[in-house]
């Protein structure tokens, strides 16, 4: 069985964070907003047929400060609720398709996004926090140990070294990386390999998508 997923009519933008206490600076609003509706569809493909009960699990994109999410409608081939994740309050679309007749299913989700501009500043403003601490929060030392998928040895930390040469503070060196992948990766689903969130095919690979991005 393989699933495929992939926006229709909406744009992709990434943003880096580098430090947390960059996230308490003040934030400049702007009574500038723009409306979108755009589209998330998942191919499932590949269904085994039989006595089986196929579980979807859907990622649903959610309001925040900044931005009014409205999931307009769902269509899809099987009954559907919302469900949330406990530990990073994630919401996601939760089906089960029983004894499947058909080899391929599509669920898409159909949405309606207010977003609001705002701003934290630019590199300028957020140098002023290019300082190493002396210790990180216990949610920010999580995200700095490895897992089976994104190694801190070897080519990774090689590859990050060359980067990051001759700077100084984690604001420097995140965006001497940012720059890197910038300049250096190209978005492209082609062949195989991307979508896992390999960090060492991606970086050998220099492709993919936004999850090999990450």
């Amino acid at each position: 069985m393989r699933l495929r997923t992939f926006p229709l009519c909406v744009g992709v933008a990434l943003a880096l964070a580098v430090i947390t206490r960059a996230a308490n600076a003040p934030v400049a609003h702007s009574s500038k907003s723009r409306v979108f509706e755009f589209t998330y569809k998942a191919e499932i493909q590949d269904l085994p047929a039989g006595s089986h009960v196929v579980r979807i699990w859907i990622p649903v994109a959610q309001s925040n400060a900044h931005q009014v999410v409205t999931l307009v409608r769902v269509n899809g081939p099987a009954p559907d609720h919302i469900e949330g994740e406990r530990e990073y309050k994630d919401r996601m679309l939760y089906a089960e398709i029983r004894n499947p007749r058909v080899s391929e299913a599509d669920f898409t989700l159909t949405y309606r996004v207010k977003r609001d501009e705002y701003s934290k500043g630019g590199l300028r403003q957020l140098l002023r926090y290019n300082s190493d601490p002396q210790d990180y929060s216990a949610s920010i030392r999580r995200y700095l140990e490895p897992n089976r998928l994104i190694p801190v040895t070897g080519m990774i930390k090689n590859l990050a070294n060359t980067i990051t040469a001759g700077k100084q503070g984690p604001v420097e060196k995140a965006h001497a990386i940012y720059n890197y992948l910038f300049h250096t990766f190209r978005y492209d689903k082609s062949g195989t390999g991307w979508g896992r969130g390999d960090a060492v095919w991606a970086c050998d690979a220099k492709h993919g998508n936004c999850t090999d991005f990450h």
